[in-house]
C-alpha cells in the first residue's frame, strides 16, 4: 500500500488527563506516543492551540491530524477514517 501525507503528526489525545493530552501519532502505527509538552494546568483551549501551531509547522492541517488519529486508533486501511476518499 503507498500512503501520502505526513509521516507524523501531534494530536490531542481524546480523554486524556491533563498532563497527558498531547500525543504524535506516526503514520502506518497503532496508537500514539505521549509526550512530555502538556502541564496539568493548561487549559483544554491551550492545549489545542499548541497542537495547532505545531501541525502547522509541520504542514499539516486539522483535518489531516484527525484523519491520522482515526486511523491509528482503527486502522490505517479504514476507509471510514479517512478525509480524503480514501487515496493514501
Amino acid at each position: 500500500m503507498i500512503m501520502i501525507g505526513p509521516e507524523f503528526c501531534y494530536v490531542v489525545v481524546p480523554g486524556a488527563a491533563p498532563g497527558k493530552r498531547i500525543g504524535i501519532v506516526k503514520r502506518g502505527k497503532k496508537g500514539y506516543y505521549l509526550t512530555n509538552f502538556d502541564s496539568p494546568k493548561a487549559s483544554g483551549r491551550t492545549i489545542s492551540d499548541f497542537v495547532a501551531g505545531m501541525n502547522a509547522l509541520l504542514g499539516v492541517d486539522t483535518a489531516e491530524a484527525q484523519a491520522m488519529l482515526n486511523d491509528s486508533m482503527f486502522g490505517w486501511d479504514v476507509a471510514a477514517a479517512k478525509n480524503d476518499g480514501g487515496a493514501r
